[in-house]
């Protein structure tokens, strides 16, 4: 089994493994997810907060390992508050929106 998390602001999750399909719900920055298969350039996934599946670009996740997937499903984790964030490291800055998860967070 593969696993991954969402680095990006939000990635569309769409009904078919096309831009074109229907967009039925939205993967948000820090979500883990379950790969179950893969198309061409999409992989369907099944996102670990709600079970929800679905169709991303194939380019749009980075890969975690097993133990990662089952630690972050264990654990709770904040959740963005503010319209926009920014959550950054030395060399990059991503915005997040409202609902974000933010996995692992210390103060």
């Amino acid at each position: 089994m593969d696993y991954g998390i969402c680095m990006l602001s939000l990635v569309p999750m769409r009904a078919e493994p096309s831009d074109k399909a229907e967009m039925v719900t939205q993967v948000l920055f820090g979500e883990c997810l379950e790969v179950l298969s893969k198309q061409g350039n999409w992989v369907q996934v099944k996102l670990a907060s709600d079970g929800y599946t679905g169709w991303i670009d194939l380019k749009q996740y980075m890969p975690v390992s097993a133990g990662y997937y089952q630690e972050w499903q264990a654990a709770q984790h904040p959740r963005a508050l503010d319209i926009v964030q920014v959550v950054s490291s030395a060399d990059m800055r991503i915005p997040v929106g409202i609902g974000a998860y933010l996995p692992f967070l210390t103060a």
